[in-house]
């Protein structure tokens, strides 16, 4: 399979040229700002090239929906476990560890 990334403003002859050829498309057509922050990192040396840029960038996506899944689970058995506590004293723990003052 071949995935070509693409950023272009026609899309619609992209996908057909794609299609008669066999080639399995992305059609990236991202934002001006986001185009240059690619290019800027091309330039400093931080990844060798665009399709560097996005792979990196999904690692991290990747990394983060993990990581959410994975605290979800644990706060779903902690709760199975009996571990919880009402709001309230919650709200209260991390006033104290944060040292904000209570409202009241």
């Amino acid at each position: 399979m071949i995935i070509v990334v693409v950023t272009c403003h026609n899309n619609a002859a992209v996908a057909r040229l794609a299609s008669r050829n066999k080639i399995s498309l992305i059609v990236l057509d991202m934002s001006q700002d986001l185009d240059e922050f690619v290019k800027r990192e091309i330039a400093t040396g931080h990844l060798p090239d665009r399709n560097a840029v996005i792979e990196h960038a999904l690692r991290l996506m990747k990394r983060d929906r993990e990581e959410a899944s994975m605290g979800i689970e644990a706060g779903l058995r902690d709760a199975d476990n009996g571990r919880i506590q009402p709001l309230d004293d919650a709200f209260d723990d991390l006033r104290h560890d944060f040292g904000i003052a209570d409202p009241e």
